[in-house]
């Protein structure tokens, strides 16, 4: 299965946020929507960086300066630290690089522009949907259903 399969199958709202925006700003929009990540893109929808809850609470709790006055630039991750798939990528190399690099969220780009931000469930759950489809597909051929080429 794909990435982009996987994002057709559920309704995604690229939630972001400009890199020069307060970080009350962020807090409202995670917030009102219960989200944990917000993806920082610029005025033509390519990607910046990413900010997490988790980033904001770690700068809160390390910092000696006012947080309400930081903007998202101050907080985020760097577009150059943020590990992104492509659409096109097959959701089994997503699922094993977001495993190796304890990655709980995960930015989807297409021509280089936000596509969508997949998490490590949804993906764990198209990978299982996937096993079970080709578990399936192999029963009623009347073959022996086998786990070839799932990851270890």
């Amino acid at each position: 299965m794909k990435v982009t399969q996987l994002v057709a199958q559920k309704e995604y709202m690229i939630y972001s946020i400009r890199s020069d925006a307060h970080l009350s700003e962020a807090l409202k929009i995670l917030d009102d929507n219960h989200i944990e990540v917000l993806m920082v893109v610029d005025e033509h929808q390519h990607i910046e960086g990413i900010v997490s809850k988790r980033d904001i609470l770690y700068k809160y709790s390390t910092s000696h300066s006012r947080v309400q006055h930081l903007s998202i630039k101050d907080i985020m991750i760097p577009q150059e630290n943020v590990i992104v798939a492509r659409k096109d990528d097959d959701v089994r190399t997503v699922l094993g690089v977001m495993n190796a690099q304890r990655i709980e969220h995960l930015p989807i780009s297409y021509e280089g522009k936000a596509f969508a931000l997949v998490s490590i469930a949804d993906v764990v759950e198209a990978f299982v949907a996937d096993i079970v489809n080709m578990m399936s597909s192999a029963f009623i051929k009347g073959k022996s259903p086998t786990l070839q080429g799932v990851p270890e």
